[in-house]
């Protein structure tokens, strides 16, 4: 467990194989719904390099939440990386509680200032069909709007380790 608050722990296990599939499972401390609990999260993918050092991936993952098993939900995602960019496309059938779908687009980018430090960002988008009845017009709730930073910074880790392997793969197979 490697501890990222006080009160929080988090786990991670990986394969990347040498031919480009991926998977791993991934667990954490977390608050849904103001409640503690943990959230678990299964991917598997493939990754393959091409030419000019650029990259393509697809994959799934499985989100769970051990306080609220309603909130479980499953995910499909395509992505394009660079050695200093990456992007993904993803797709929810059903996201947290609700019975519509979800997208998430996302652009990181990563820059060397030195051999030991990076310069990374991240921006993000997402569109949740039939949220609140609204579909994002109107008021925001603001207990889920709190919520879906969470998760997304989540979300955000779990992408840098992505990408780190990505690129590391990317790294052994040339």
């Amino acid at each position: 467990f490697t501890p990222v608050s006080p009160n929080k722990l988090e786990w991670a296990v990986t394969y990347d194989d040498p031919k480009g599939w991926y998977a791993g499972a991934f667990a954490s401390s977390t608050r849904v719904h103001a409640r503690p609990g943990t959230q678990l999260l299964a991917y598997l993918g493939y990754a393959h390099r091409l030419r000019g050092g650029m990259s393509w991936e697809a994959g799934a993952e499985y989100a769970a939440f051990s306080r609220y098993p309603g909130d479980n939900y499953p995910e499909f995602y395509l992505g394009l990386a660079s050695d200093t960019l990456s992007g993904r496309l993803y797709y929810a059938p059903r996201y947290f509680s609700q019975s519509n779908p979800a997208f998430y687009a996302e652009l990181n980018g990563s820059h060397a200032l030195d051999e030991r430090f990076r310069l990374q960002g991240h921006v993000g988008w997402l569109q949740r069909s039939g949220h609140g009845g609204d579909a994002g017009q109107g008021q925001a709730d603001p207990d889920a709007a709190a919520e879906d930073r969470e998760q997304r910074d989540d979300q955000e880790r779990r992408d840098e380790r992505v990408i780190e392997r990505v690129v590391g793969a990317r790294d052994r197979h040339t």
